[in-house]
C-alpha cells in the first residue's frame, strides 16, 4: 500500500490500546452494575392484591446473569469488546486500516448501545424508588 512500518504501527498501538481501554470500562461498569444490583435483595413486597408477595424490584437483575445476560455476553463482550481488540491487531498486522478501523469502529458502538440497553434492562425495575 506504500505505506512505511511505522505509519502502519503506531496509529494501530493507540487503536489496540484504546481497544483495551474500553474492555476495561465496559467490565468494570457492568460489575458496578451487579453490586448495585446485590444491594437490592432486602426490598420488601409490592402490595397488590392479585400478588402480594411479588417483590418491589426484580431479584436478578445482574447484567451477567439476569434479564440482560445474553445482550451483555453477545453484544456487550464478544462484539462491542472483543471483535474491536481483534480488528485493531489485525489492522495493525495486515496493514489494512481503511477495512479493519471499520469493523472496529462499528463494532464498538454496537456494543456501546448494548451496554446502554443492559443498564436500561437492569434498571428499569428501579424507576419506582425515584
Amino acid at each position: 500500500t506504500g505505506e512505511s512500518d511505522d505509519e502502519v504501527k503506531v496509529p494501530g498501538r493507540f487503536a489496540f490500546i484504546g481497544s483495551i481501554v474500553n474492555a476495561v470500562c465496559s467490565i468494570a461498569a457492568a460489575v458496578s452494575v451487579t453490586f448495585a444490583s446485590n444491594s437490592l435483595s432486602q426490598v420488601g413486597a409490592w402490595y397488590d392484591l392479585t400478588h402480594p408477595t411479588q417483590s418491589i424490584a426484580a431479584v436478578n437483575i445482574n447484567p451477567f446473569t439476569g434479564d440482560a445476560a445474553m445482550i451483555m455476553w453477545i453484544g456487550v463482550i464478544v462484539i462491542g469488546i472483543l471483535v474491536p481488540i481483534v480488528a485493531c491487531f489485525m489492522g495493525t498486522k495486515k496493514g489494512n486500516w481503511k477495512m479493519w478501523a471499520a469493523v472496529a469502529l462499528i463494532a464498538a458502538v454496537i456494543g456501546v448501545v448494548c451496554l446502554r440497553v443492559v443498564f436500561y434492562i437492569s434498571g428499569v425495575h428501579l424507576f419506582m424508588f425515584y
